[in-house]
Parts: C-alpha cells; structure tokens; sequence
C-alpha cells in the first residue's frame, strides 16, 4: 500500500444504516470508497434509538422492574433479526454466535443490577457499549461477506481516557499512540471501530458522552493526519432550518469551525462539539453527507469565515 496516500475516515450514524436498504447505501458508499482510497477507516454508531433503549433497560433493571426481561429479548431479537436480514452462509453463522456471547454477557450484568437495584455510571457505560459493538459485529460480518476486507478494531484498545465514567476525558496523546500503532499494524484491511466508548489505562469501558461517535472520527483522523473527515447521515448536511418545520430548508455548503461549534452550543445535535473542537485544533476539515443522496456535496466545515461568502444550495 502506497504510504503516501492519506487515510479516509469515515463515520456513520445509526440511522444511516437502520435499515437493510439503507445499510444496502452504505456498503455501495464504502466499496466506492475503497476503490477511490484503500486506506479507509470506519466508524459506526449503534443502531438508532438502540443507546436510548439499553438506557431504559438498565434503569428498569435498577428498580427491580421484571419488565427489564422482555425489553432485553426485544434488544436481543432486533440484532438478530436483522443480521439474518442482511448476511448469508457463514458469516451469518459468525455474527450470530458473536451476538450470542454478547447477549449473554449484557444479560448476566443485568441480572446483577436488578438484584443491587443500583446502575453505577461505571456499569452504566459497560451497558451502553453493547450498543455499538453490536452494531460493528453485524457490520464487519456483512461487509466481509460483500468481500471488503475490514476487520473489528476494540475501541478499547485505540481511545484512552480518564475514569469520569458517562462523559470520559480523552487523553489525547496516548490515544494518538495507540491508534497509530494499532491502525498502522493493520496492513490492507480496513479497520471497524465502534464509536462512543473508550477505557480507561485498567480497560474498562468508558463512554465520551452523548452523540459522540462523531468525537471518536475525529480523534482517529487527528492521530492519522488527515486532511478531512466524513460523518455519514441521513440528510444533505447542515440545513438552514429544520425541514420537518421550515419546507424549504436549505443546505448550508460552508460553515467555519467557529460557526459549527455556536450552532452546537445552542443546541444542534448535528455533529458533537468536542468533534468540532479537535478537528479545528488539527486543521481538519469536516464533511456531512447523505447516505440516501450520497451525489450531494452536503456540508463541508472548516476554516473560515464562510459567514459572507455562503451560497445556499
């Protein structure tokens, strides 16, 4: 592989593959991708609305609420499901048994919580973690069974934190050691990371706070020098207004740094404002696109002021 092509992250958020079609969008933007730039680097969110409910879960388990069970078994299926949905013969048979031990260890976990009748934020973010992982197992499983040569990278083993469990401090410097190490090892195959979760120097789970898988594309592009990263949803980039309220909202193809982080203080949830953060500090461009319109230029963030000079689309 040519040491002098710049590696391509790519970040994907739960909705943009929640479906069997969608995830359909989503393999046809990798292989593109991959035949662009070999060097690619994914990272994945758990499936949408999965975080949230593994939340309710574990808080019902904490009353000592039995319905905990049945909510599990629904988690459980869900995966299931839609892993023999989307992947045949024998990586079927390999995803279903990595599932399998998940769903074990999630259930046995959740049987302590609900006789301590207490969710600790260390549990919590061992909880939560399930989520994503799930999601990167069913993933790397469907996307080796197209054959694209990608391989489950532990979060663990790349993003190291300090042990404010529920929104963890990324030590920053180590954690470019550590992906550069890892990433680097890896050769030809595209490395899977699951987003949102981290560890501590001991290896327990952290996660880096709401909405953060963003944050997680960003620290691996800033250890790997890149010049941009591209976070993958299910809109044309950053709207003017909210469609579902404003009809003719417009994509806003330039905001700056500074623009992006004002926009996520007052509350868009578009990107994480620690995604933000880092990629301003490396110089790191930011591109949002649209699995559904993946054509469309979307919004790109980075250097600015673009305040005067935005064209809308």
């Amino acid at each position: 592989m040519d040491d002098t092509i710049q590696y391509s992250v790519l970040k994907f958020g739960g909705k943009s593959f929640s479906t069997p079609e969608l995830l359909t969008r989503v393999f046809g933007i990798i292989e593109r991708e991959f035949d662009l730039n070999p060097k690619l680097v994914l990272v994945f969110s758990a499936f949408q609305g999965m975080t949230h409910k593994l939340e309710e879960i574990a808080a019902k388990a904490a009353r000592g609420n039995s319905d905990y069970e049945s909510e599990f078994d629904d988690f459980c299926a869900f995966h299931i499901q839609f892993a023999r949905q989307v992947i045949q013969g024998p990586s079927l048979n390999k995803v279903l048994e990595k599932l399998g031990s998940q769903h074990a260890a999630l259930k046995t976990v959740l049987a302590g919580v609900c006789i301590l009748l207490e969710a600790t934020p260390r549990t919590m973010d061992y909880i939560l973690s399930f989520g994503e992982f799930n999601a990167c197992f069913m993933v790397e499983s469907y996307l080796q069974s197209k054959m694209i040569p990608v391989q489950f990278v532990d979060s663990r083993d790349l993003v190291l934190t300090d042990n404010k469990f529920g929104n963890a401090t990324v030590q920053l410097e180590p954690t470019k050691e550590q992906v550069k190490r890892r990433i680097y090892s890896m050769g030809n195959t595209i490395p899977l990371v699951p987003g949102f979760t981290g560890a501590t120097a001991g290896g327990l789970f952290t996660t880096l706070g709401k909405g953060s898988s963003d944050y997680t594309a960003a620290l691996l592009a800033s250890a790997l020098e890149t010049n941009s990263f591209t976070i993958w949803s299910t809109v044309d980039g950053i709207l003017s207004a909210d469609p579902e309220r404003v009809p003719g909202a417009i994509t806003i193809p330039q905001l700056s740094y500074s623009e992006a982080l004002e926009m996520a203080q007052v509350g868009s949830r578009r990107i994480h404002h620690n995604a933000i953060q880092i990629a301003a500090d490396s110089g790191i461009a930011i591109k949002l696109r649209n699995v559904i319109n993946p054509d469309h230029q979307g919004t790109l963030i980075g250097e600015g002021p673009f305040r005067d000079q935005r064209k809308m689309i």
